[in-house]
């Protein structure tokens, strides 16, 4: 699996496209490698594109893991760390549903949502935008 990651918008969102096969051990590296972004800050909101995953490999004690972490890093802060969920397609979005649900069961202020539209993830990420093509800085993810 690959995923292109950039901080966009002047440091207001974190943009993440997974491409390819997911396994749980893949993921939580690229957890770790978003965190060790430059300007990376745990309140910023994340949109990820699960639109070009081709397999899922992510069991439940996988998920569970995944969501322990994006919790960890805001256990005792006064904010509330959004991810939005792009799954367009029935199998990402079931899994993308599971890993919403235990974010929210796990101990943290992360909340996380799967949607079937861009618009709707932008929407409730409080964004403008109805198209990722319309992000500030998104010929930058486009070009990579």
């Amino acid at each position: 699996m690959t995923v292109q990651t950039r901080i966009i918008d002047h440091g207001r969102l974190i943009f993440l496209r997974f491409t390819g096969v997911q396994t749980a051990a893949s993921v939580e590296t690229d957890i770790q490698n978003v965190r060790n972004l430059i300007g990376f800050r745990p309140d910023i909101p994340e949109l990820v594109d699960l639109s070009d995953i081709i397999e899922d490999n992510i069991d439940y004690n996988g998920m569970r893991r995944l969501a322990r972490i994006v919790n960890d890093q805001t256990l005792d802060r006064d904010f509330k760390k959004r991810i939005a969920l792009y799954a367009p397609h029935v199998s990402t979005f079931g899994s993308a549903r599971m890993f919403s649900t235990l974010t929210e069961l796990e101990e943290g202020n992360t909340v996380s949502q799967a949607f079937h539209t861009p618009e709707e993830a932008l929407a409730w990420l409080g964004r403008p935008e109805t198209r990722f093509e319309d992000l500030p800085d998104y010929d930058l993810i486009a070009a990579e």
